[in-house]
């Protein structure tokens, strides 16, 4: 049973208690009444947040503005999948190539989206934006701090789901906002071997390049462990 039917309950005996005399039916009468009240306001809220995600998938800007002024949850996961709102905007953005599903994630952001939100998998919403190479998408993220180096349950990061698929821009993209370019899944695989082995030359030579820079720059901000860094580059 849920909390507030249990504090509910527990009101009436309190009322039975405190005033043997009133009769049975009264106190039946209100717990009745306090318990319908909460079942119309579990459905409203379930109504208002249905509206949301409604609203977010046809790119509605007027429909998320009204279910953010009742108080919706913007955080809350729908779907079968338990989606975020921000990450069905994202979604429904790159499948339909709808400019107003931007304009409803960066007003879904303002209002205090979970910016790394992850999915069942572990994936941010970054992680799809580049992995779809939806780039629009992945900067306004990362313009809104999202973390570039998000690993999913199974250690992968943004630029090794890029490097598999080799897609230049996108990697340039994070490479450009300091991804880690030595972290490794849980194969023990960096985006370069992945690019490396999936044939994938132009991102393989972009994380290079990157890498030689970071050594010659002493980067030690964003790679702790230079030797390895360095042991890596002379390979």
């Amino acid at each position: 049973m849920k909390t507030t039917q249990v504090k509910i309950l527990f009101i009436a005996l309190l009322l039975s208690t405190a005033v043997p005399s009133l009769p049975m039916e009264n106190i039946t009468f209100f717990v009745d009444r306090l318990l319908n009240d909460l079942h119309k306001a579990v459905e409203r809220k379930k109504q208002v947040q249905n509206d949301l995600f409604e609203a977010v998938k046809k790119a509605n800007v007027a429909g998320v503005e009204r279910a953010l002024a009742a108080g919706v949850n913007v955080n809350e996961k729908g779907g079968f999948f338990g989606k975020s709102a921000l990450r069905t905007a994202i979604i429904y953005g790159n499948l339909e190539a709808k400019y107003g599903n931007l304009e409803v994630a960066r007003l879904l952001i303002e209002n205090g989206a979970n910016i790394d939100d992850q999915g069942i998998n572990g994936t941010s919403v970054l992680m799809f934006a580049v992995n779809v190479n939806y780039l629009e998408a992945a900067k306004l993220l990362i313009e809104n701090g999202a973390n570039v180096n998000v690993q999913d349950v199974l250690g992968y990061s943004g630029l090794m789901l890029i490097a598999r698929r080799g897609y230049l821009e996108a990697a340039k993209l994070l490479i450009e906002n300091d991804a880690n370019i030595i972290m490794e899944n849980q194969k023990g695989e960096t985006a370069l071997k992945i690019a490396e082995q999936r044939g994938k030359i132009a991102v393989a030579k972009l994380i290079r390049a990157k890498r030689q820079k970071a050594v010659q720059e002493g980067r030690k901000e964003l790679y702790p462990d230079l030797s390895k860094l360095i042991s890596e580059f002379e390979n």
